[in-house]
């Protein structure tokens, strides 16, 4: 595999596609910047704010098979680090 010196990022409108998910799956998760893509992007018809990058962190984490753990800060989520 070639080493390249890039990030990704990616927003949470990328999974609303089945080949938006099979990308994320590719990307290096060592570089990875997780966004929310405003004012640009629409989840289920709403507009996604800039403090919704947990939502793509989320995605991210369940196309990557680790298991989610919502934190007790109802504006806050963080990976448990464990695979599902």
């Amino acid at each position: 595999m070639t080493q390249v010196a890039c990030w990704f990022s990616i927003g949470p409108a990328a999974f609303n596609s089945a080949s938006g998910k099979a990308l994320a799956r590719k990307l290096p998760r060592d570089r990875v910047v997780p966004e929310s893509d405003r004012p640009f992007a629409q989840v289920k018809v709403a507009t996604v704010m800039p403090w919704s990058s947990d939502q793509t962190a989320e995605r991210l984490a369940q196309v990557w098979g680790f298991r989610w753990m919502r934190s007790s800060s109802a504006s806050n989520s963080i990976p448990d680090g464990s695979y599902a």
